[in-house]
């Protein structure tokens, strides 16, 4: 059976990755527009790799690209899940996996988030803009890119291909189950986002929600 087309919401998330070609990459980033030497430094890990990310903002500024929004690869799919109201906050590739169900190479359709992994925990995530093509916040010196995807070998992706299948679930549910704040007890109903994510991912198979 042929995996379903995607959903209007996963051709959102690529759209969405579209429009941020060319911007910059920044540790932690998550759509920051007011960008400066020293808010770089701050976010970043060292001067080292500050000095990268700073690089790579003057080369776009002196092409002649304005309106820059620095992200981290998370951060570029967390920033379109925070805008469409499916989570209140960036999350890191571990937490975008925990929303995830695999799926083969063969079955990928645009909106589908690919995984790099290293001893159990997930430390890269792109988006797939369907035709072989990736798009990711690739890295300090490259910022976001669209590329193939085996363009750094044909295991960049391989073993860690996902869908997020819970996207629309998430959004239908996201305005009727809130986290609740400290010490608070849940209301009747509650579902946490993990709960929300693992209910999704267990009973996937039988809802017609496929991105």
């Amino acid at each position: 059976q042929p995996a379903p087309e995607p959903s209007e919401l996963a051709l959102g998330l690529v759209r969405h990755c579209y429009a941020h070609i060319g911007d910059i990459y920044v540790w932690g980033g998550n759509g920051q527009t007011e960008i400066s030497v020293g808010w770089i430094r701050r976010m970043d890990t060292s001067e080292t790799n500050a000095q990268r990310s700073i690089r790579f903002w003057e080369k776009q500024k002196a092409a002649g690209m304005t309106d820059l929004a620095a992200f981290d690869c998370s951060g570029l799919i967390s920033r379109y899940l925070q805008d469409n109201g499916i989570v209140s906050s960036k999350r890191n590739c571990d937490h975008l996996w925990a929303m995830c169900t695999p799926v083969t190479r063969a079955e990928l359709r645009p909106g589908n988030l690919l995984f790099r992994e290293r001893n159990g925990d997930m430390y890269h995530v792109g988006v797939y803009a369907g035709r072989g093509r990736v798009i990711e916040a690739k890295g300090r010196d490259d910022g976001v890119v669209l590329r193939g995807i085996d363009a750094s070998g044909a295991g960049y992706w391989k073993k860690t291909i996902v869908l997020l299948i819970t996207l629309a679930l998430l959004l239908l549910c996201a305005t009727a189950w809130a986290e609740p704040a400290a010490g608070e007890q849940p209301a009747e109903g509650f579902f946490s986002w993990a709960m929300l994510a693992t209910y999704a991912g267990a009973t996937a198979a039988t809802l017609a929600v496929t991105q």
